[in-house]
């Protein structure tokens, strides 16, 4: 769309390292539609998860309830690709509530072909107990799940695609926390992170500190 493909370029090589990624630009220049093309289910070398916050509402500047997001997202995937369904956690709070499901259904062939085998038996002993989880234990359960993916010789890389829905000034809060403590944690996994970041955000806060937690600059030039 724009005469080149170094954006997708670019957006991938970063992805397939590890890097943790700012891609930027402002509403409807297609950040959506790169992360779809570029890091798609059957892409190559990485395994892409791209994670829901815009319905966390305020929660989005908590690191335990990103923390959660993750967690349960992982576990939808999983449910999707074995034929299972219904909600296996609940968030509540700053601690997490593991509900364990009993039964399985027949697996189906359905959902990222890396969330079957050693990735999914890898995420369902993460979330299939029952207690209450403090922060640090859900960041050890996100780790051992991302060690599974490099077992597999896959980069795992954690989408937050939604986050420009929080443009306005009445939430400014929600993305200076969720651009701070929120995914700081994430920046000690051992993964790639990309956050789809409205152009307005740097232009209304300190980019430097906004930007504290990701590493690398993809900016989308305006579609002509």
């Amino acid at each position: 769309m724009v005469g080149n493909a170094g954006i997708e370029t670019k957006l991938r090589d970063c992805s397939v390292r590890g890097e943790r990624v700012a891609l930027i630009a402002e509403s409807g220049c297609g950040k959506s539609s790169l992360v779809s093309h570029v890091l798609s289910p059957t892409a190559e070398r990485v395994a892409p998860m791209v994670v829901p916050v815009h319905g966390l509402g305020a929660d989005a500047a908590s690191a335990g309830s990103v923390a959660d997001a993750i967690i349960q997202h992982l576990g939808r995937q999983v449910r999707s690709a074995h034929g299972t369904s219904g909600p296996a956690t609940s968030a509540i709070g700053e601690r997490r509530e593991v509900v364990e499901r009993q039964g399985r259904g027949r697996s189906a062939e359905v959902g990222p072909g890396w969330l079957k085998g050693r990735v999914a038996r890898q995420v369902e002993l993460q979330i299939g107990s029952s207690q209450h989880v403090p922060l640090d234990e859900k960041v050890e359960s996100v780790f051992q799940v991302l060690q599974a993916f490099h077992a597999d010789s896959l980069m795992p890389v954690f989408v937050f695609d939604d986050t420009d829905r929080w443009v306005g000034s009445s939430q400014s809060e929600i993305v200076a926390g969720f651009f701070g403590e929120a995914i700081r944690w994430l920046t000690e996994m051992p993964a790639s992170v990309v956050v789809a970041t409205h152009s307005r955000y740097l232009e209304s806060m300190d980019a430097p500190t906004l930007l504290e937690y990701l590493d690398t600059r993809v900016e989308i030039p305006r579609v002509p």
